[in-house]
């Protein structure tokens, strides 16, 4: 189960900490967690027809019951155990959040669609215009950090197969 003082590993057996995972974090999504649900949620809740947004907040729902169960965990370096791990799982609300942001847009009076449209995407962008650096992107992150010893260790087994290969007899795998 971990040290005493260290929290559920990533939400098992905790809804509010599965959710907190799940939600963007300042350092990642320049969102302020929970608080960045609110605007594009109220402009869910304004529209007519549901179905489909319930459709695309279905895997943001199985994702937090499945890191509630415990069954997937995510982790974010903000968080402990301060690493990198099916991040990528967090995109899978992207869509919600697209099609939220244009329910907020279309809730506000016409004369202000526009203003309220460019202020969605600016708040979408602009940290990725302003830090376009690889390393503020959480997945290719988390790629980056997980794959280092896997690099390592086929560049060792390249530098040792190398000097002993011969043209043209291939190479053949064990499973043993």
């Amino acid at each position: 189960m971990g040290h005493p003082r260290q929290p559920a590993v990533s939400g098992k057996g905790d809804w509010l900490t599965a959710g907190s995972t799940f939600a963007p974090r300042p350092n990642y999504a320049r969102g302020r967690g929970w608080r960045s649900w609110r605007l594009p949620a109220r402009g869910i809740a304004r529209q007519a027809r549901l179905w489909p947004l319930a459709l695309l907040a279905l895997p943001g729902v199985f994702y937090i019951w499945s890191m509630y169960s415990s069954a997937t965990p995510i982790f974010v370096p903000s968080l402990w155990p301060n690493s990198y791990y099916n991040t990528r799982y967090g995109l899978a609300v992207l869509p919600l959040m697209a099609v939220a942001s244009a329910g907020l847009v279309a809730i506000v009076p016409s004369r202000m669609r526009a203003i309220t449209a460019a202020l969605a995407i600016a708040a979408g962008t602009v940290y990725w215009m302003v830090n376009p650096q690889p390393r503020n992107w959480i997945t290719w992150e988390e790629s980056r950090v997980n794959s280092e010893a896997r690099r390592a260790w086929i560049r060792e087994a390249a530098g040792y197969l190398a000097p002993r290969y011969v043209s043209g007899s291939g190479i053949t795998c064990s499973a043993i």
